[in-house]
């Protein structure tokens, strides 16, 4: 009988289930007496975790430059590799369970079925919906407009399965993006609008003022804050601040930057998701993989595009999420796309491809097309923000550039030709 110890397994999970049956064995992979199960066994725990997360790869097609005509290559990585990453175990190990598996495959062919343990198939893990944790976010919308106005305990509940709980892992995963002293970043961007030479010279005289965050209690709702609370709504480069504010040609703007006294941390909503989706043999394995496959997506909700006329309403599930990343987890503020810029995600944009993991940071191009909101004393002029006096500037806008795909409107009255 081939046995393995515990020992030259490397998946913490996996290493867990089998303790309940692991006896004293001879590991005839590391020669050393220890606890351990014989192949057979791993074989048995192994196999529905891998038929249920794991897929045979299908057939892709190639093209080279030389032709027009296709090859056909299968996605994914062979059988042997797939158990040596997903159980962390060496060569011999995979070798001598692979073969295992192959013997113990359970199939009809007189019945039409087919084998899923073949040396010569490739695999991959499988892509798990999201579904539940888009539910969750309809749900939590529905009440944030239509039912409470006012931030509840429900809708906390539902943002902490959604997001994170303070202290759970899931909120230790979120990404934070430093700005500040020692960091790439040490400037925020903000512009105005000035509706003619007297608001210019207005602007001019009082800088702070002017170009600063609104003072509390007047300030109007946007898409990170509720009316009369003031926030600090900055962009990464002046483009990007000229572009959130929707100038007109012809109209005159101020932009300025200010400058980061303090390190600010900050959600970073573009790498949002973008962990390994851990082990198979995980209990929870579904359920993260779920729940971090929404959270991809999640920026797309955050940031898109919102029509004016839409705004007040669109616009409050996104200011309690702002509330509840700073208030409760202890972010100051977060990093996002500008929709103005075109730089928000599309939906189903991942980072992840057929469960396997990409990390990803954006280059210094892509950053200076993303926006900042600071919240509580992070947005604080004087305190954690000034404004750089030298920096103020004013311009005419003389040309606004559009971009546009096609958009189809569905007319349930019109006869298909099909």
């Amino acid at each position: 009988m081939c046995d393995i110890c515990l020992d030259c397994i490397g998946d913490t999970h996996l290493k867990e289930q089998l303790k309940e049956s692991a006896a004293k064995i001879e590991c005839a992979f590391c020669g050393e007496e220890d606890l351990g199960v014989s192949i057979e066994e791993l074989a048995r725990t192994v196999d529905d975790p891998i038929r249920e997360y794991c897929q045979i790869g299908e057939e892709e097609a190639h093209y080279s430059a030389d032709s027009d005509k296709a090859s056909y290559e299968q996605a994914g990585e062979s059988l042997n590799y797939i158990l040596q990453e997903e159980i962390e175990i060496d060569e011999p190990a995979a070798t001598a369970l692979e073969s295992k598996l192959m013997d113990m495959d359970d199939y009809s062919p007189q019945h039409g079925e087919e084998s899923f343990y073949e040396a010569h198939y490739n695999y991959h893990r499988r892509e798990l919906s999201s579904w539940e944790y888009q539910e969750k976010w309809r749900e939590y919308s529905h009440r944030i407009k239509h039912k409470r106005r006012f931030f509840d305990e429900d809708a906390k509940q539902l943002l902490a399965e959604i997001i994170g709980a303070p202290g759970t892992a899931a909120a230790s995963e979120l990404p934070c993006f430093q700005v500040g002293p020692e960091n790439s970043i040490t400037l925020l961007h903000r512009a105005r609008r000035a509706s003619g030479e007297g608001k210019a010279l207005e602007i001019k005289k009082d800088a702070v003022k002017q170009l600063g965050p609104p003072p509390s209690g007047s300030a109007s709702a946007g898409r990170m804050n509720a009316q009369g609370i003031s926030v600090f709504y900055g962009a990464l480069s002046k483009e990007t601040a000229l572009a959130e504010i929707r100038p007109s040609v012809g109209g005159i703007v101020a932009v300025a930057s200010f400058s980061i006294d303090r390190q600010l941390r900050l959600l970073d909503l573009s790498r949002l998701g973008e962990v390994p989706y851990g082990s198979i043999f995980d209990p929870e394995y579904a359920d993260r993989v779920s729940r971090l496959s929404f959270l991809e997506g999640f920026h797309h909700l955050i940031a898109r595009p919102i029509q004016p006329n839409h705004e007040p309403l669109e616009y409050l599930p996104t200011q309690a999420v702002a509330e509840y990343v700073v208030n409760i987890l202890n972010f100051d503020g977060i990093l996002y796309a500008s929709s103005q810029s075109g730089a928000v995600p599309r939906p189903g944009e991942s980072s992840h491809s057929n469960g396997s993991y990409y990390p990803s940071a954006l280059s210094p191009e892509e950053l200076k097309l993303y926006n900042v909101v600071l919240l509580g004393v992070a947005a604080e002029i004087g305190t954690t923000l000034n404004l750089i006096a030298d920096t103020v500037e004013f311009r005419t806008v003389s040309r606004i550039s559009y971009e546009s795909e096609w958009h189809y409107v569905y007319d349930p009255d019109e006869k298909s030709e099909f």
